[in-house]
């Protein structure tokens, strides 16, 4: 099996299938290690996925709205279906259209949520856990209530703390960070990796802005209590920006 037969193939042979790996696809995984990451990757994503749908609850709101759609749809066309007959295959399509559709508004409406509990918290910040000028001291404590906290990525580099605080965003451990030399400016750090992108997007909120991306198996929040172009200039000065 080539790379790019198993690059094709690798989506009907998803692990937890009810149909076994073929001999051919298996043999294939165990020998080529470039396939077998991104068979990883898929895997990785395929449970991110359900974790995401699984953590979301919709709205009552939301799911009125979708089924009031559906029957105003369905009473506006009912004539017409009525005198079509569709042959089943036919609604493999559209179940699967429906699915995604679902999952899409399941995860629009996570990501808006996450947004929200960090942008409150430029609202009403926590009172701090530890504070001081030592940075690893910092870092130590927050890594004790967010594993991994005291390792941060290269573009943070720059940044020194001057607190923290013990805080929770979307169920999930995290630590909220305030900047030393800024004090509009705190960095938020969640164990989970919310957002799929490692590219830094910004948002605007009625207390400030924020910019978020994710680094491996966390989420970043830079939160500053200003208007975005201020937010992407303290960005550009401390070297945040990629």
């Amino acid at each position: 099996m080539t790379c790019e037969t198993f690059s094709t193939e690798m989506y009907t042979q998803r692990m937890g299938d009810d149909a076994a790996f073929s001999q051919e696809f298996a043999d294939h995984l165990r020998s080529c290690a470039a396939c077998s990451r991104q068979f990883a990757r898929m895997i990785e994503q395929d449970a991110t996925i359900r974790r995401t749908i699984r953590s979301v609850e919709p709205s009552a709101a939301l799911e009125q709205s979708i089924l009031s759609g559906l029957a105003a749809d369905r009473a506006a066309h009912a004539s017409i279906v009525s005198r079509v007959r569709w042959p089943r295959w036919m609604l493999v399509p559209v179940a699967v259209v429906f699915v995604m559709a679902a999952v899409f508004i399941h995860v629009k409406w996570q990501t808006h949520a996450v947004i929200e509990q960090a942008a409150s918290m430029l609202r009403s910040s926590p009172a701090l856990g530890v504070e001081g000028g030592d940075r690893s001291q910092i870092l130590h404590w927050a890594a004790q209530i967010e594993p991994g906290a005291d390792s941060l990525p290269g573009r943070l580099a720059r940044v020194q703390f001057r607190g923290a605080s013990a805080v929770r965003v979307d169920d999930h451990a995290a630590v909220l960070l305030r900047m030393k030399h800024e004090p509009r400016a705190s960095l938020l750090i969640v164990d989970n990796p919310l957002f799929g992108s490692h590219q830094i997007a910004s948002r605007s909120t009625d207390a400030g802005s924020l910019a978020f991306w994710t680094e491996q198996k966390k989420t970043y929040f830079l939160l500053f209590q200003g208007n975005i172009q201020e937010l992407q200039g303290y960005m550009q000065t401390m070297g945040i920006t990629s």
